[in-house]
């Protein structure tokens, strides 16, 4: 087998950022009309005034742009830079402009495909893994010439898992919502506490990934720390 390189199919990679171009501005909206209604659906007493609601907003508002514009400039640089290149001898993945990483044929444990689509060649070491997306050119291709290294055989099933991401992230949505309308002190530092456990837990899931990006692992590395050193200034707070 000759060196042969694949990228991703441009049709499905912008099919997939018109959808992430309707997604965004959808959640952000959605985002705003559910905590206006919950903010004037309170008795009374609330703590915040008009004014700060008109405030919050905007800023949810733009918040949202920039994320929206930071994940689409990410993903379409992820698109443009992804190459999976088959040697006479192994699997090499290069991703964002990165390193690559490659596994040898001999040296392949096993080649699963998700329930997305996605294949995941993994070493005989465990210390990598390459994720083939779904939208790789010549899909078939691959598959044909991966089976000719491992049979491609389906992934565990991850139902437990895409549970606890939905119920977690329903659950940081619920937290920020009491967090900020509740009068109740106790509530809110319950709230507050169970919010910076599931960002640790995301951060630390990032970190202990095989297939994460350099830069996410920075960025979630970043994040832990300025939780960390939160909870360490609340904590000295309320002891003096």
């Amino acid at each position: 087998m000759t060196n042969k390189e694949y990228r991703i199919d441009t049709l499905a990679a912008n099919k997939l950022i018109q959808r992430m171009n309707v997604l965004f501005p959808a959640t952000g909206i959605g985002i705003c009309v559910g905590v206006t209604v919950e903010y004037y659906l309170l008795s009374g007493g609330h703590p915040f005034s008009d004014a700060t609601l008109f405030i919050l907003l905007p800023f949810i508002l733009l918040a949202t742009v920039f994320a929206w514009r930071s994940f689409v400039r990410s993903s379409r640089h992820y698109f443009d830079t992804y190459k999976l290149t088959l040697t006479d001898n192994a699997i090499v993945l290069e991703v964002s402009g990165g390193p690559e990483r490659g596994i040898e044929f001999g040296k392949t444990a096993s080649i699963t495909e998700d329930s997305d689509g996605t294949i995941t060649a993994v070493s005989r070491s465990g210390k990598t893994a390459l994720k083939i997306h779904k939208y790789v050119e010549h899909r078939d291709e691959v598959i044909a010439a991966l089976n000719g290294i491992r049979p491609i055989t389906p992934a565990p099933k991850k139902a437990v898992s895409g549970f606890m991401r939905t119920l977690a992230a329903l659950s940081f949505l619920v937290c920020g919502l009491v967090a900020t309308f509740s009068k109740d002190t106790t509530v809110i530092a319950a709230a507050g506490y169970i919010t910076g456990s599931l960002i640790a837990a995301g951060c630390l899931f990032l970190l202990l990934s095989k297939t994460a990006e350099r830069r996410t692992k920075m960025l979630a590395a970043v994040a832990l720390g300025l939780l960390v050193a939160g909870l360490a200034a609340v904590y000295v707070l309320r002891l003096s």
